[in-house]
C-alpha cells in the first residue's frame, strides 16, 4: 500500500511522473503549447478508442497538457496574486477537500463535478492559510523556538546530473 492505494494503482502514475521529469531534465518546456495540449485532451475525450489505446495516448497527452498550462505565465493568475499567495495552501488543502467532496457528495458527478466544488473551496482555504499562517511565518523567519548556531549551509549550485569538466 502506498498512501492507502494499492501498489499497482500507484505504479500506474509512474508514466505521468516520468513524462514530467523528462520535460524538466531535457528542458523541453519551450516546446509545450497549451492549445495543443488541451486540444489533444479534447480529441481523446471524444475519439472512439478502446480503454487501452485511450490510456496509452493519455500517458502522453495529460502530462503534456498539464505542464503546458502550468508552465505558462497567465495574466489572470498574476493579477490574482494581489489577494495573496494561495499556492502552498492549495497544495496542502486540495487533497483533503477533494476527498471530503467525494465522501459527502459521492462520485456520481465525475471528476469535473469534484473540481467545480473542490477548487473554489481549496482556493479560499489556501488564501486563508496564506493570510493567517504562512505570511506571518515567512515574515518572522526561521522556526519558533529554534536558535541558529551558525550561518545557513551553502548548497552546491551545480546540477548533480552534469559532470564537471576535467
Amino acid at each position: 500500500m502506498i498512501g492507502g492505494t494499492g501498489f499497482w494503482s500507484a505504479a500506474m502514475l509512474a508514466p505521468y511522473f516520468v513524462a514530467g521529469a523528462a520535460v524538466a531534465r531535457f528542458r523541453l518546456e519551450r516546446w509545450l503549447d497549451p492549445r495543443l495540449g488541451l486540444a489533444a485532451l479534447a480529441v481523446l475525450q471524444i475519439a472512439p478508442l478502446g480503454a487501452v489505446p485511450r490510456e496509452m495516448l493519455l500517458i502522453l497527452a495529460l502530462p503534456y497538457a498539464a505542464l503546458a498550462v502550468a508552465l505558462r505565465s497567465w495574466p489572470v493568475l498574476r493579477r490574482a496574486g494581489r489577494f495573496g499567495d494561495a499556492s502552498y495552501g492549495l497544495y496542502l488543502w486540495s487533497f483533503p477537500v477533494q476527498q471530503t467532496v467525494v465522501h459527502v457528495l459521492g462520485t456520481a458527478g465525475g471528476g469535473w463535478a469534484n473540481v467545480a466544488v473542490a477548487l473554489p473551496v481549496s482556493v479560499i482555504l489556501g488564501l486563508l492559510s496564506w493570510h493567517m499562517l504562512e505570511k506571518h511565518a515567512l515574515h518572522r523567519g526561521g522556526r519558533p523556538g529554534v536558535r541558529r548556531i551558525g550561518p545557513p549551509l551553502a548548497l552546491p549550485q551545480a546540477e548533480p546530473w552534469r559532470r564537471s569538466p576535467g
